[in-house]
């Protein structure tokens, strides 16, 4: 065995390490932050409009159903059942 050897591969590691790149910023949360932005700019003006009372009288405050709360009876029924024929 050679003397020194270990010294020479050890400074060969070191000029590697030297050269390797920076890793890029981490934009993960610069792109999160970003959706949430957009999404809020995109659906801000809906908070201005008033409630489209279509068909929550048929399917919410005169179901007996709904009414009862969450029972199994009443999810058996939400998925069996063509209530209103709307769906």
């Amino acid at each position: 065995m050679k003397k020194g050897r270990g010294s020479s591969e050890r400074r060969q590691r070191q000029a590697e390490t030297r050269n390797v790149p920076a890793q890029p910023p981490n934009t993960g949360w610069l792109i999160a932050i970003g959706l949430v932005a957009l999404t809020l700019a995109v659906f801000w003006p809906v908070g201005g409009h008033g409630f489209l009372n279509y068909d929550d009288p048929i399917y919410v405050t005169e179901n007996r159903q709904i009414q009862q709360g969450l029972t199994a009876a009443g999810a058996r029924w939400a998925f069996s059942t063509f209530h209103a024929a709307n769906w």
